[in-house]
């Protein structure tokens, strides 16, 4: 949307800020993979290309590389999450308790979104006092909404964010019903 905006005003883009905004187009979409990415998210890396965004850059950032405590934490998620059926489509939640906050845990969720083939992913960790709620999706949940109305968190549709002070069971409770109101029915 930004990039849209200024380049509506003729604005210039310096290359190393269409370098960072190219690196959230891609985050967001999926590396323009996802079926909620729009003909804009392409107008747009198109125009941040054409700005001098650094495919080199990009590269630096895309490809996550997980230390082990990430590693053992995909696992010990893996271990706890459970998919449910939303109105005719999965959702993945993991859950795990930890008492300091472990930063990075964005790329996870996209991890176990792909790792279950499911419509969306959640992670919901209790972490120094808190319980954080990472949301990914691809087209049929809005997370964003979801979270927004559940947590006050926000995001888009793809992507979200939350940060609680409900505890871990709460927050899933409060989570799984709220979300059927952000899904789009499946069709029959």
């Amino acid at each position: 949307i930004l990039t849209l905006l200024l380049t509506s005003q003729n604005i210039a883009i310096p290359p190393e800020l269409a370098s960072l905004a190219l690196l959230g187009i891609h985050d967001d979409t999926g590396s323009l993979s996802y079926p909620s990415t729009k003909s804009e998210d392409y107008d747009a890396a198109a125009h941040l290309l054409r700005a001098g965004a650094s495919l080199e850059f990009l590269q630096t950032f895309l490809r996550e590389e997980y230390d082990t405590s990430h590693r053992e934490l995909f696992a010990s998620m893996l271990e706890n999450s459970h998919t449910h059926d939303i109105l005719g489509h999965s959702a993945v939640l993991a859950t795990f308790r930890q008492e300091t906050y472990i930063p990075g845990l964005a790329p996870l969720c996209n991890e176990l979104l792909e790792f279950y083939h499911s419509e969306a992913a959640f992670i919901l960790a209790e972490m120094a006092d808190k319980t954080f709620i990472i949301a990914r999706s691809r087209s049929t949940f809005d997370v964003a909404k979801t979270l927004e109305k559940a947590f006050d968190g926000g995001g888009h549709p793809s992507a979200g964010f939350a940060r609680t002070e409900l505890s871990l069971e709460t927050a899933k409770k409060k989570l799984l019903e709220t979300l059927p109101r952000y899904v789009t029915p499946e069709l029959t």
